[in-house]
């Protein structure tokens, strides 16, 4: 079964992501910030991670940077926003 890590401090989205991956057989769990989320990739290995980007503390972009230099390319990311700005788009 894959496990997927939610990184998002919405608690409505992040609720919602994980029962509807829950509901179609992954197993996920939420981290509510991006140091948090880097402290459960220590801890537990996961499949893929959803990252929003708007994050307390540490920005999703700086979280996924962290992840490449912790874990390596081998991990995905798919990073979640609401921005649309092209430079956003890029750093993403």
């Amino acid at each position: 079964m894959p496990r997927i890590l939610v990184v998002d401090d919405d608690p409505h989205v992040a609720r919602t992501l994980v029962d509807l991956l829950g509901f179609h057989g992954h197993e996920a769990e939420r981290a509510e910030s991006g140091e948090q989320g880097l402290e459960r990739l220590q801890q537990k290995a996961f499949d893929l991670v959803i990252l929003d980007v708007r994050l307390p503390g540490m920005s999703g972009f700086e979280t996924c940077a962290r992840i490449r230099e912790t874990i390596g390319p081998s991990l995905p990311v798919i990073m979640l926003t609401a921005l649309g700005d092209i430079g956003s788009l890029r750093q993403g």
